[in-house]
């Protein structure tokens, strides 16, 4: 693991960026395991690994580290959003005027990649312990991009 935390930097609670100076940043598995590692010793069910530079970039992408104890509560962007599932098993669940709508299920051997348009009220869960997952949305970030609903 230390030659995956010489890469890192905790910038937030479960939120890792590459360090600076890395114009190539490539996520494997030992990311992917250093990643759930952190998040199990600090209790934490949601964490990621961004491999953009900042908030200003204009292409926003993640590897997410979600426990199925953990649910991401009904939200909607006002820009579409990429999710690969790589581990595990992701249930989204989509909306209408607070009705479900469709339940989604993508898992790392099937369904593995899914394009939500922007407006798309959904959840998001893990169906059993960890899943990883990764997420590609325009940028910049912008916390009013993300409405909970």
């Amino acid at each position: 693991m230390n030659d995956v935390d010489s890469l890192l930097i905790e910038r937030n609670k479960g939120c890792f960026y590459f360090k600076p100076k890395h114009d190539i940043k490539i996520i494997d598995k030992k990311i992917s395991e250093f990643l759930i590692n952190k998040l199990e010793k600090n209790n934490l069910d949601l964490g990621r690994v961004c491999i953009h530079d900042g908030d200003q970039d204009i292409i926003q992408a993640m590897l997410i580290a979600l426990n199925s104890r953990f649910l991401v509560k009904n939200h909607l962007h006002n820009e579409p959003e990429i999710i690969q599932v790589l581990r595990g098993s992701l249930e989204i669940k989509t909306y209408h005027e607070n009705k479900l709508l469709d339940t989604i299920i993508l898992n790392e051997n099937e369904n593995f990649i899914c394009r939500l348009s922007n407006k798309v009220v959904h959840s998001v869960k893990s169906r059993k312990g960890w899943c990883v997952f990764f997420e590609i949305a325009s940028g910049p970030f912008n916390n009013k991009k993300t409405i909970y609903v």
